[in-house]
């Protein structure tokens, strides 16, 4: 290994507490995992073929739990890596809030997807306090981001 990546990484820092922030980071593997699990069974019962992506059936009960069930892991997809780059960016300088808020998040995700796989999508909503960790996550780190300018200036 080049010496000068070997120092520029024994330099590299992380603060107390910053395990608890890769710990939160790491539970949106399980989480997605769960969700995969989730909508495999939901094809499997519903009788989707692959490559389909939703059931254009109407009248499949199961199609529409499958489509629903698609459509909370897609949803997690879409909002995973704001998730990611927020707990461990903002994890340098606030470890112990920012993993907190990557759990309140993943655990949010989880009752997210059980109500919605219910197929009635107004469940969905018992886990709205995602959102409000979501929202937080972004706000925290775009804080770090300013205080970081603020300290280099």
């Amino acid at each position: 290994m080049d010496s000068n990546v070997t120092s520029a990484l024994i330099s590299i820092g992380l603060p107390k507490n910053y395990g608890w922030v890769a710990l939160a980071a790491s539970s949106t593997y399980f989480l997605n995992v769960y969700q995969m699990i989730n909508v495999s069974k939901a094809r499997k019962r519903a009788g989707i073929p692959y490559p389909k992506t939703y059931c254009e059936d109407k009248e499949n009960k199961a199609g529409h739990i499958f489509n629903c069930a698609q459509r909370a892991h897609l949803n997690t997809l879409e909002s995973v890596p704001y998730v990611l780059f927020g707990i461990l960016f903002s994890g340098l300088f606030f470890p112990r809030l920012a993993a907190s808020l990557g759990a309140v998040w993943t655990f949010g995700r989880v009752i997210y997807t059980m109500g919605y796989t219910t197929g009635d999508p107004s469940k969905r909503l018992y886990g709205f306090f995602q959102s409000i960790a979501f929202l937080t996550i972004g706000g925290l780190s775009a804080y770090s981001s300013v205080q970081l300018i603020l300290d280099q200036a």
